[in-house]
């Protein structure tokens, strides 16, 4: 039996007591009474393991249950963690969650998921799962930081309610123009007169030589049109 399928007999309630992140608690409890394992020694395994890989994709990087993240447990199981951190690795997912926090939950609760269906098995088949799901909208958050990304901010959380965080879910992410829009950044990239002009928009030339002062304006005033009375512009 699938360690995820016979925890029905444990309560959501046990997850408040633990002393771990709220996001952490929120994502146990988002995936129902179905998806919580049998026991609190494996609750507190998960929420643990969702802290590392919490801090992880903040930072950037993947689980390094071998270094950085020694003296903890690995999370989830080998060998669906080593084929994860792979698949995840191959889509870039850490540079995006890095630059964009809003991804952060959504990954988590796609490593959370993926732990809740673990059986030796289907390792492949549910990294290929993950692959798939998120493909197209790194492709979409890529596209859009070419663009500008909101002026470097955060692309996934331009359409993320208010509160809310980035989903795999919203369309606009799920769009097949984003594959399209990226080969086009690329073939743009590669001509170099485009990439020299782009750089120098919005630039102005810098003075040469010593600056000179011009004449000095005579003493004047303006009257202002809200009162008779008032003077402005005074020099």
């Amino acid at each position: 039996m699938n360690m995820w399928t016979a925890c029905a007999a444990v309560s959501s309630t046990t997850v408040p007591s633990l002393a771990i992140d709220p996001l952490i608690t929120r994502l146990l409890r988002a995936n129902g009474a179905a998806a919580f394992p049998p026991s609190l020694d494996e609750i507190n395994a998960a929420a643990e393991g969702l802290t590392v890989w919490r801090h992880a994709l903040a930072a950037g990087r993947l689980p390094d249950y071998g270094g950085t993240d020694g003296g903890l447990p690995p999370w989830p199981p080998q060998p669906l963690l080593g084929t994860l951190t792979d698949t995840l690795s191959r889509l870039s997912l850490p540079r995006a969650t890095a630059r964009h926090p809003s991804l952060v939950p959504a990954a988590l609760a796609a490593v959370l998921a993926a732990a809740s269906e673990f059986d030796a098995r289907r390792v492949a088949a549910i990294a290929l799962s993950v692959e798939s799901e998120w493909a197209s909208p790194l492709r979409g958050v890529r596209a859009v930081e070419g663009l500008g990304g909101g002026s470097g901010g955060d692309v996934g959380a331009l359409t993320a309610a208010p509160g809310d965080s980035f989903s795999l879910a919203d369309g606009l992410w799920r769009h097949s123009g984003w594959s399209a829009l990226e080969g086009v950044q690329a073939k743009l990239r590669e001509l170099d007169e485009l990439s020299e002009l782009v750089a120098s928009l919005g630039q102005r030339a810098a003075p040469e030589g010593t600056p000179i002062r011009g004449p000095a304006a005579a003493p004047s005033a303006a009257l202002s049109e809200l009162s008779p009375r008032e003077l402005s512009g005074l020099s």
